[in-house]
């Protein structure tokens, strides 16, 4: 077996040509390199962050206990554990977590770059791609890689879904054995992406498409129907696992807190009163201000239930208020939640449930009869403010600001941060990750290899940096010129055969990029644009993707026309 092995690599190499030689032993050298300074880039340790990463690692000690996601109370069904699991699974094999982070971006990438290679021969762009991808800013950056947060987890698993999504369309026609391999991918990754985050709809057009043009594909090939039923249910799987998981979550929740939901902003009645009162129309709303206290007050005075914790809330303004004395964005949903957890409603999940439901019936009665009124915004999600008219031209700006950051990746940081939060919190942390992090009671130059290290990281990124836009406007171009290739193509009945299959892989991974950036923008509003490229980094690597295809598209076809040109100028 071992000598199979050798004798397929020695004669895979002798097949190569000098250049491809070249830049494999490159992308070789330059993967150990990468390993060697993500191992050295120290982990950001946030103990007191108790809404976001202490939440994760509380998640993570009651899943080695035994206890699910502890429990129950206003945490409990906050968000999804596909995280806290990844943080388990990653303890129990004794691995870093800085080492696993780089592990698994580097398998999907190259899963990515074997998915594209039936659409594009040239090894040598793949050995730049994969390069290209590894050094991305966005595993530099410190909210993905150095926050013990769901960050760079969320950008590896997207890749993941991508990869092979593409997988089963370019090898839908192989056999069976084949098929399953990338199929059983795309379902695992599918699933586990879809509890990272709460807006995991964002990579579904990519999914929905690709499955659905894959199908298409199957129906119009030659063969027995009964081996095409097959394939079709192979290429659905990726959708059927992923019903079947989040019904096993839903039941996990239900068995374990009462409430059949994968988290309460999705399922429960807790997402029905967030919806209720940002429609209320009050004083003082804004971008900013979702949910002001006019409309607490107008809420209580038409919900006894509600006005039950109006002390609690009151009391939680302390906190959360900024200076206008308003609470920002969602942030007031996190305040109500508290105030209703120590009112006492959190004793177990059918309390609680009962309790928002009786809100929201009388905040519902109240909208029918007219003493509470809706505003006039338009809402894309059940549970962010929605937009009016006047506010378009503000948000339209504030789309080409953010994208005008994303793609110059401006906000991009990597640097030494010391750990805060309580000490046991942080040694934890330090239990989970089993990875270096940077001491607050460390003095002199204690890190100065790690301050190497992450300056190394900062000096690459300056490279994306001033390539950024470039690469993007060169996308763009490339894009608009192609789909009027596509166009012609179509009018005058040509072969697309290829040619279509990756423009509709560009397409549709940038579509589904648009779709991230579009919703991240929309509820960052009353965020920092430093936030909105946080939210949006994981569409990045996808992006980088769709760029650099361009230009291997732009090159491949100057290329033909030149010699197109020289083959007539010969004859």
């Amino acid at each position: 077996m071992k000598l199979g092995i050798k004798r397929r690599i020695a004669n895979s190499w002798k097949k190569m040509s000098l250049l491809e030689k070249i830049f494999l032993v490159a992308a070789i050298v330059l993967t150990v390199l990468r390993f060697m300074i993500a191992m050295k880039i120290p982990l950001h340790i946030q103990a007191g962050a108790v809404y976001d990463d202490r939440m994760m690692v509380n998640y993570s000690t009651s899943l080695l206990s035994g206890k699910w996601l502890g429990g129950f109370n206003q945490f409990s069904l906050a968000k999804g554990a596909s995280y806290s699991i990844f943080l388990v699974l990653n303890y129990l094999l004794g691995l870093p977590y800085s080492f696993t982070l780089i592990l698994l971006y580097a398998i999907a990438i190259i899963l990515l770059c074997v998915a594209l290679f039936r659409l594009i021969k040239s090894k040598t762009f793949l050995y730049i791609l994969y390069t290209a991808l590894l050094y991305s800013p966005v595993m530099f950056h410190d909210e993905n890689v150095q926050k013990v947060y769901r960050g760079g987890v969320i950008v590896i698993f997207a890749l993941m879904i991508v990869a092979a999504i593409i997988g089963l369309y370019t090898r839908i026609e192989e056999r069976n054995k084949k098929v399953i391999k990338w199929s059983l991918t795309a379902s695992f990754a599918l699933a586990f992406f879809w509890f990272l985050k709460e807006d995991s709809i964002w990579i579904m057009p990519f999914v929905v498409g690709g499955i659905g043009i894959t199908v298409i594909h199957i129906l119009r090939m030659k063969g027995v129907r009964r081996e095409k039923i097959k394939k079709v249910a192979l290429a659905c799987m990726p959708l059927v696992c992923l019903g079947l998981a989040v019904l096993g979550y839903k039941t996990i929740n239900l068995i374990s807190y009462g409430e059949f939901a994968v988290t309460d902003r999705q399922g429960t009645y807790f997402k029905d009163v967030m919806t209720d009162l940002i429609k209320i129309e009050g004083e003082g709303r804004s971008k900013d201000n979702w949910v002001t206290r006019d409309m607490l007050k107008k809420a209580y005075e038409v919900s006894p239930t509600f006005a039950q914790v109006k002390k609690e809330i009151e009391k939680g303004y302390e906190g959360w208020a900024k200076d206008d004395g308003e609470i920002e964005g969602d942030i007031i949903f996190w305040a109500i939640k508290d105030a209703v957890a120590e009112a006492g409603f959190y004793e177990n999940g059918p309390t609680v449930n009962e309790y928002y439901k009786n809100v929201h019936d009388e905040l519902s009665k109240a909208f029918e009869d007219g003493r509470l009124r809706r505003n006039n915004d338009f809402y894309i999600s059940s549970s962010a403010k929605g937009i009016n008219e006047n506010e378009i031209s503000d948000f339209l700006e504030l789309m080409g600001r953010s994208m005008d950051n994303v793609v110059s990746y401006e906000y991009n940081e990597t640097g030494l941060y010391p750990a805060t939060g309580d000490a046991n919190g942080i040694a934890l942390f330090d239990m989970l990750t089993m990875s270096q992090y940077v001491s607050a009671e460390a003095e002199g130059n204690f890190y100065k290899i790690e301050k190497i290290t992450t300056d190394l990281a900062s000096g690459i990124v300056k490279i994306y940096q001033i390539i950024g836009k470039v690469l993007f406007c060169l996308m763009v171009i490339t894009l608009v010129v192609f789909s009027g290739y596509i166009l012609y193509l179509l009018i005058k009945k040509r072969n697309m055969k290829g040619v279509a299959s990756l423009y509709l892989v560009v397409v549709g991974m940038f579509g589904t990029c648009f779709t991230l950036f579009f919703g991240t923008t929309f509820f960052c509003r009353f965020l920092s644009q430093r936030k909105v490229y946080d939210y949006a980094s994981p569409m990045l690597p996808l992006l980088l993707v769709v760029e650099l295809i361009s230009i291997y598209l732009f090159v491949t076809a100057g290329r033909k026309l030149l010699i197109a040109r020289s083959n007539k100028k010969n004859k």
